[in-house]
């Protein structure tokens, strides 16, 4: 299990945040549970990379404030992005429901992956908006919708887009 020592890793740092009194490495070991979590996201993603290669992402199916779970996002990022520059505005449509059947955290996920691109990338601020899309009374289809002005993507580089350990631009400054 990959992810068991760095749950250790970050339990303890946590363990020794809670009774440090010193601020010097106080402020280490905050640094040391950030980079933690940030490798646990990490390792996260990969996993679930390599399940959806291998066609083993199972999708819950439970109900959940869609709108909420989409507030919650949008004010995560907008921390980021007014330290950037930028502003987050966030529309929604009259008719998304309040709660969806689905998988909330993949869905979280999704929303994050857009809006973080599109802070990084875009030069002014961001647009999300949430609609739906081809619903019927049994079933909704949410559209996320995410407006930017980023460089976007060429014609060419669209097919390497969702190819394994390829980038459309590998530069660092893109």
């Amino acid at each position: 299990e990959i992810r068991t020592p760095m749950n250790g890793i970050i339990s303890c740092t946590n363990l020794l945040l809670d009774s440090c009194d010193n601020k010097e490495d106080r402020e280490l070991l905050e640094t040391v549970s950030s980079c933690g979590v940030s490798l646990l996201t990490l390792i996260n993603d990969i996993l679930d990379f390599s399940k959806l290669e291998f066609g083993k992402v199972e999708l819950e199916q439970y109900p959940f404030n869609l709108q909420y779970a989409i507030r919650n996002v949008v004010n995560l990022f907008s921390v980021n992005a007014v330290e950037v520059g930028k502003v987050i505005t966030l529309e929604v449509d009259d008719d998304v429901p309040l709660f969806v059947n689905g998988d909330k955290e993949k869905n979280k996920q999704l929303l994050s992956n857009l809006i973080s691109n599109a802070i990084k990338f875009s030069e002014t601020n961001v647009e999300v908006h949430i609609s739906l899309d081809n619903s019927t009374k049994s079933m909704h289809k949410v559209k996320f919708s995410i407006r930017d002005n980023g460089i976007g993507i060429s014609k060419e580089g669209l097919s390497k887009l969702f190819k394994s350990f390829s980038q459309v631009d590998g530069s660092t400054t893109r």
